[in-house]
């Protein structure tokens, strides 16, 4: 007789009803009926089959150790459980993938079937003659020549913040009587931090800000790339500050 069969059999001449066995054995009277059946691999977790035997046999006062010796052979261990689930997962990974393989191939398929078709049907209605998508226009070939703007933007404590766009590099010139000039930019270069009469300082084309200080407005006149500054727009006597936001194009 078989494990199952032998379980319930004991627990019938034991006059022990399925609701009283739950009660004893704290197992679900839906997993008993599965364990009496011996259909073990229906189990939520058939891995602990061996554990659920055990408790049926200790609920009925039965010598657990040796009916799993006896019926060892019935009840699926860990390692095995474990390697049909293993074994399992990839039969259905390679099903899936090929699924998947047959369901690409078959688009490709058709795709190519369609496009044989529409190849006769091109080359026998004459769909597929060269024609023009667009006229023809003249294109302008002109230079753009304005490739640098500089506008006043405010003057702010003592600052004149100006707004320069430009393609090209950037040049301060100073021309005047000479006084003391400091001239940085945002990376961190100095260009000057001297007394400066006449004298003209390429900016680096990485700098997006360029800072000039000068101790006596009145004395210097500022060009940036030959424009010169209008006096009449910022404060003409003592320490002025510029500040030159630049955009290059």
């Amino acid at each position: 007789m078989r494990l199952g069969p032998y379980l319930r059999n004991i627990r019938e001449q034991k006059g022990i009803t399925l609701r009283e066995m739950e009660e004893r054995s704290l197992i679900r009277r839906d997993i008993i009926q599965i364990i009496e059946s011996g259909r073990f691999e229906e189990l939520p977790d058939n891995s602990h089959t061996k554990h659920l035997v055990r408790t049926y046999c200790d609920a009925l006062q039965l010598d657990s150790d040796e009916i799993i010796n006896r019926y060892g052979d019935e009840i699926p261990s860990k390692e095995k459980v474990y390697k049909e689930r293993k074994e399992n997962k990839v039969n259905k990974d390679l099903q899936y993938l090929k699924k998947t393989i047959y369901a690409f191939l078959t688009i490709v398929a058709i795709l190519f079937i369609i496009w044989l078709v529409l190849l006769q049907i091109g080359s026998q209605g004459d769909y597929f003659r060269e024609s023009k998508i667009y006229d023809q226009v003249e294109t302008d070939t002109s230079h753009n020549e304005e490739t640098f703007s500089i506008k006043l933007n405010k003057v702010e404590d003592k600052t004149a913040h100006y707004d320069v766009k430009t393609a090209d590099d950037i040049k301060v010139t100073l021309k005047g009587d000479g006084t003391l000039v400091n001239i940085t930019d945002d990376e961190d270069h100095t260009y000057a931090n001297e007394a400066v009469e006449d004298d003209t300082f390429l900016i680096d084309n990485d700098a997006s800000q360029v800072f000039v200080a000068i101790e006596d407005n009145s004395k210097l006149s500022v060009f940036v790339n030959d424009v010169k500054l209008e006096e009449d727009e910022v404060q003409k006597e003592g320490t002025l500050f510029y500040q030159f936001n630049i955009e290059r194009d």
